[in-house]
């Protein structure tokens, strides 16, 4: 009797420990912006890559395409390698983990068109436990357009036939143009706003920038553009120069002192944005479109384009910053937490998105779990349940009492044996 009992709870304890648990894993966001998303042909446009999540990451890579008919790719850095049409982007190896990665691309506008620059195939991104982040990306459109061409009236003398004077033509004055027409930075801040006829300017940059990434265009395309400085950023003041000089020779010099934060800087200055961000987003009304800003901006889509509606939900509204919003909830639990939103992403295709009401977030939409439930399913694709921590505790209590109430048992049974045996010695 005694050996069954001890086999069973050791038969117990081995099914609780045995027990899987579904653990949920990181994710992120590929963030793809064009600081210029319409050059003209000739000019230079510079593509910003971000990667970023909630939790700290250690290696990145993953690779973009573009259309290399309309662009020619320039440069960007020594993690960046490829070209006609495909670029790898790899920062591995790393043994420092961080929120947050920034990577510039530069581009020369070859002819006019429109090419999308999106990711191809998979977004790796892992911890320096070598644990892989479930990541998305959205996309971006440059558009090229033909230069515009400089008209004016010129007024042509001419010469009555009956004469022989030569006519005497002027030889052409060069352009004394030498200002910058826009000039923009990927830096934290940028102090004053740019404007054509200010030189001098200062610019914060965070502790991830080794560079300093930007794009400009001049007043004369006849003009030309250096740039000293912006390389191998040290913590601290570093100056940058774009010297423009003119077809006739004159030089005119904006000086940018740009600031490298320290990585306590940088930590200190998202800590106090997050904590003085009172809402996740903000909703705008603007004329017939409903925008919603967050670190993204989305446009939100029409419902009745949707091919199919996930199966358990059921179309319904609701209010965000006093805008009413097309939503889809549960169809059995209209008041949960979470809610489908279907949005376009800027220079994205539309997809639908989940927000979480307590949290006020938006995360892309992965169809698995809510649907799983609504449908009923306890298991997931391997066969193995999905249970949370607490439950799990649970268990383990339970089973803990259950042993303690055995040895109980046996304890109380040894002793009455004990007792017997005793008293069968006193006769």
């Amino acid at each position: 009797m005694k050996k069954r009992m001890t086999a069973g709870i050791i038969l117990i304890l081995m099914m609780a420990f045995c027990l899987p648990v579904t653990a949920k894993a990181a994710s992120g966001s590929l963030q793809l912006s064009a600081l210029s998303e319409t050059v003209s042909k000739g000019s230079q446009v510079t593509v910003v890559c971000q990667v970023a999540s909630a939790e700290s990451f250690a290696d990145v890579s993953f690779r973009l395409s573009y259309d290399d008919s309309i662009l020619t790719f320039l440069s960007g850095g020594k993690k960046v390698s490829g070209g006609n049409g495909m670029l790898e982007i790899a920062s591995t190896g790393n043994t420092a983990e961080v929120p947050k990665k920034t990577f510039s691309l530069q581009f020369k506008a070859k002819k006019k068109g429109t090419t999308i620059i999106r990711a191809d195939g998979d977004i790796s991104v892992t911890n320096a436990s070598g644990e892989k982040f479930s990541m998305w990306s959205n996309q971006v459109a440059v558009s090229v357009v033909k230069k515009k061409k400089k008209t004016g009236n010129t007024e042509v003398q001419t010469t009555p036939k009956a004469t022989n004077v030569p006519v005497v033509t002027a030889p052409p004055v060069k352009s004394k143009e030498n200002r910058l027409k826009t000039l923009k930075l990927d830096a934290v801040s940028m102090t004053p706003e740019f404007s054509p006829e200010v030189t001098a300017y200062e610019a914060t940059v965070d502790a991830n920038s080794d560079s300093l990434y930007y794009s400009y265009a001049l007043q004369d395309e006849k003009a030309r553009v250096s740039v000293r400085g912006g390389e191998n950023l040290s913590e601290g003041n570093n100056d940058v120069s774009f010297v423009v000089t003119a077809e006739d020779g004159s030089v005119r010099e904006y000086k940018v002192m740009v600031t490298k934060e320290t990585k306590e800087e940088t930590e200190s200055r998202e800590d106090e944005a997050d904590t003085t961000q009172s809402i996740g987003f903000v909703v705008e009304q603007k004329g017939d479109k409903k925008i919603i800003k967050n670190s993204y901006e989305f446009e939100v889509a029409n419902p009745d384009d949707l091919e199919r509606v996930p199966e358990g939900y059921i179309q319904s509204s609701v209010v965000l910053s006093g805008v009413t919003l097309p939503a889809f909830t549960m169809e059995h639990d209209l008041d949960n937490n979470y809610l489908l939103l279907y949005l376009k992403p800027k220079g994205g295709d539309a997809a639908l998105y989940q927000y979480d009401r307590t949290e006020q977030t938006i995360q892309k939409y992965t169809g698995t779990m809510v649907e799983r439930v609504n449908k009923g399913e306890t298991a997931d694709d391997s066969g193995s349940f999905p249970i949370s921590t607490t439950v799990l505790m649970a268990v383990i209590i339970v089973l803990i009492v259950t042993v303690l109430s055995l040895l109980i048992a046996m304890l109380k049974m040894a002793m009455k044996r004990r007792d017997k045996k005793g008293k069968e010695l006193d006769f």
